[in-house]
């Protein structure tokens, strides 16, 4: 049977005008007289009778996303020209509302599609919500298409929820950290074989656990011949999660080991061996026997003093009981210059070396306190070699924190 398209009107060339190929005009209208027949069997046959333009899905890869994790979100339409600039809007339906900040991928409340724009019918974002390490309800949020305005709302997402980020706020101490980070030559610093007498460095470490706890210091012995390798401890610090409000600050000044009496050090060496690490978990070495700290130069555990006996190696003084102020080291690492001064005549805590097995390790260990995830742990101190013991020394492994 002849069909009457054509005939009445002026016959078209069907093109699939949505999916770019075989396009030859921009307008995807058809001329002529035709039915319900008609349209059917080109939709059917060869799937060329033209789409009303239309913004058909908004599809995210997924509902539910953590900070930090990549998702997508997909715009299909049919009909609308490729090279379109597509407009849309960030909805924040449940908790704190999203703000640019909290993206990357698309700006919020409102964004312009980038270069290309819509491309055979379809355009994607890739998105990732800003892991901003707040413990927070769960945010949601939607995203609206529009056309001219935002009133004009075409398409909007399903409702995604983002939640926290599975990030901790910190590093789990319950497995030994290496904190220290900067050492000294003391031999070109000082220009002789006196006893260091410049800053300290002081490094610090956000927490990750929570709850009651102890926090551990572990001593390594990494040098060469050992008994280049004192290293004065003045401090140890717990501060909020701002890294600037002290919580505890336990500073060993003077005899008595000052405000950090209430740690303890283990009376014998731990045997070690020469890969990064230590024997015993902080668990394991929060059980071992425990005395409390004395003036001394005993090579099995800490003690206190105010200068060592071996040349370049150790520190002159302490720091002073009313120092508050302990900011992270920021000189190039591990050779820059340290940070908080030392204060004449005060005391710090060091385990002495001469005599002392390399890779061994001395722990100490502090009285119990509440930790709050993020909170942070610095330890103020002086890893100071000659030049000849750099090569052997291992900063990174010298000093170890954990909690138990």
């Amino acid at each position: 049977m002849r069909r009457n398209g054509g005939l009445i009107a002026t016959n078209t060339e069907f093109k699939d005008a949505t999916r770019g190929s075989g396009v030859s005009s921009d307008d995807p209208k058809s001329s002529g007289m035709y039915d319900l027949f008609d349209q059917y069997n080109h939709k059917a046959n060869s799937n060329d009778w033209p789409y009303a333009p239309a913004y058909v899905s908004l599809i995210p890869s997924v509902t539910t996303v953590a900070e930090g994790v990549s998702m997508t979100i997909t715009l299909t339409t049919e009909g609308i020209p490729d090279g379109t600039q597509i407009t849309y809007e960030v909805i924040t339906t449940s908790g704190t509302t999203m703000v640019n900040a909290d993206f990357s991928g698309i700006t919020s409340p409102y964004g312009i599609s980038s270069s290309p724009h819509l491309s055979n019918g379809t355009y994607t974002w890739a998105i990732v919500c800003t892991a901003d390490g707040l413990s927070e309800a769960p945010q949601k949020f939607t995203l609206n298409i529009w056309v001219g305005s935002n009133s004009n709302i075409v398409v909007t997402s399903p409702e995604i929820t983002v939640t926290d980020s599975a990030v901790p706020l910190g590093e789990d101490l319950t497995s030994w950290w290496p904190i220290s980070t900067h050492y000294v030559n003391s031999q070109t610093y000082m220009g002789n074989t006196a006893d260091y007498n410049g800053p300290y460095h002081c490094a610090g470490v956000r927490v990750a656990n929570a709850g009651l706890y102890r926090f551990l210091l572990s001593f390594k012995v990494t040098t060469l011949t050992t008994y280049f390798n004192d290293v004065p401890i003045a401090a140890i610090v717990h501060q909020a999660s701002d890294g600037t409000t002290n919580k505890n600050v336990w500073i060993f000044h003077s005899t008595s080991g000052g405000s950090g009496s209430a740690w303890n050090t283990t009376t014998t060496s731990i045997a070690g061996n020469s890969g990064n690490g230590r024997s015993q978990t902080p668990s394991q070495a929060a059980n071992s026997v425990y005395a409390s700290l004395a003036v001394g130069n005993n090579n099995q555990r800490f003690q206190l003093l105010s200068y060592t006996g071996s040349s370049y190696t150790g520190a002159l003084d302490g720091i002073s009981a009313g120092t508050t102020s302990f900011p992270i080291s920021t000189s190039t690492a591990p050779a820059g210059v340290g940070n908080i001064n030392q204060a004449s005549g005060t005391y710090f805590v060091y385990a002495e070396t001469s005599g002392a097995v390399r890779y061994s390790q001395r722990v100490l260990r502090g009285p119990q306190v509440t930790i709050v995830a993020g909170d942070y742990l610095k330890v103020v101190y002086a890893i100071t070699v000659p030049s000849n013991m750099i090569n052997s020394l291992n900063v990174a492994d010298t000093l170890s924190v954990g909690v138990a």
